[in-house]
């Protein structure tokens, strides 16, 4: 048995999305495709969990990308440093999200 099924005691569905009751976020592709072969919700309730977990990330991935063009020069070399002494220096970093690229 899944995770997902095991604890789908422990969702909720708001306007059709399946969300889990602890962050009130919509579960992922994979839990949802378990949820549906285990019957506890339809197809339809599916594509609207798929649908509105797109909508989420795409607003977390915009404030996040806001946060980080926002920072201060304090914040970015705290972050800097702590990426040199996790990866050692003269590493070229890539936040993957941003695409911002840097030397430690």
């Amino acid at each position: 048995m899944s995770y997902a099924v095991e604890n789908f005691h422990n969702t909720f569905i708001q306007d059709g999305a399946v969300r889990w009751s602890s962050n009130g976020r919509c579960l992922p592709a994979d839990c949802v495709r378990d949820l549906v072969d285990a019957g506890l919700v339809t197809v339809a309730t599916a594509e609207r969990t798929t649908d509105a977990r797109e909508r989420e990330l795409a607003e977390f991935f915009a404030e996040y990308r806001a946060a980080q063009a926002n920072r201060s020069a304090e914040q970015i070399a705290e972050e800097r440093a702590m990426a040199r002494g996790a990866m050692g220096a003269g590493v070229q970093m890539v936040n993957i999200i941003t695409g911002e690229r840097y030397t430690t």
